[in-house]
């Protein structure tokens, strides 16, 4: 059986999918102006990409952010991200556990993106350390070089919550309109055959905007916009995306 989940005030997986703004900033004034101006553009959630963070590798300073953006915002809901498989970032394997496990022991954050790429040991380690600390996993793929086949996307998707993700994501690069198509009918085969709980899916670049619109369709459940700066290809400005959606919103 599907159920949402409720994340401070938003039930995430039911209605419209939700809308999330990566953060991006370098300093700790920087990541509170775009959350800022995220939130006054109507954002349901922010994503605080901490790979950006110039003193990302200072555990204390990460949590004395995370403390200042839930100050500000005590209702949104956040997710952190260490992103490290676009390759511009990179974190000993060490390190990269102990960073998500010190933001799981902060009242602070609500989810907390993990790499399917650090391997299955490490993402049910993380998963279970995450959900003993009462907060919830985004476990991620992201594939910027092609789009899997249907079968391959489902079965992604499958093994991401069998190792105890909370919200499967999955992002690929498409090469043709095909690639597009294959992601679509992969989420919607997840959504009618597998899925209990929401899940991300999205086509990158230009030529995946079309995934990014579609979520009401496909069940994907969050899409990511964007105010200034994108951290990835393909994001649309939230003003834009949120018309969108309204206006492919199904009538009942």
């Amino acid at each position: 059986m599907y159920k949402s989940i409720k994340i401070r005030k938003m039930n995430f997986g039911e209605g419209l999918p939700k809308i999330c703004i990566p953060i991006t900033g370098k300093t700790s004034d920087d990541i509170l102006k775009e959350a800022q101006m995220a939130v006054k553009d109507g954002a349901d959630l922010i994503e605080w990409r901490a790979d950006a963070f110039a003193n990302v590798t200072d555990t204390d300073k990460c949590l004395l952010v995370a403390g200042k953006i839930r100050s500000e915002f005590p209702d949104l809901p956040i997710l952190f991200t260490y992103r490290t498989e676009d390759g511009a970032h990179t974190m000993e394997t060490s390190k990269y556990i102990e960073l998500n496990k010190t933001i799981a022991n902060s009242s602070d954050v609500d989810l907390i993106d993990i790499e399917l790429s650090k391997g299955d040991d490490i993402c049910k380690e993380l998963c279970e350390y995450i959900h003993s600390k009462n907060k919830l996993v985004v476990l991620s793929s992201h594939n910027f070089e092609h789009t899997p086949q249907t079968s391959d996307i489902t079965s992604t998707l499958r093994h991401m919550k069998e190792l105890g993700g909370d919200v499967p994501k999955l992002a690929v690069m498409p090469k043709t309109s095909l690639d597009v198509i294959n992601i679509l009918e992969g989420s919607i085969i997840y959504k009618e055959k597998y899925a209990n709980g929401p899940f991300i899916t999205m086509s990158m670049g230009d030529l995946g905007r079309l995934s990014r619109v579609s979520g009401e369709l496909t069940g994907s459940a969050l899409t990511f916009g964007v105010t200034e700066n994108a951290s990835a290809p393909g994001q649309i400005p939230i003003s834009e995306l949120r018309n969108i959606l309204q206006t492919l919103h199904f009538s009942h």
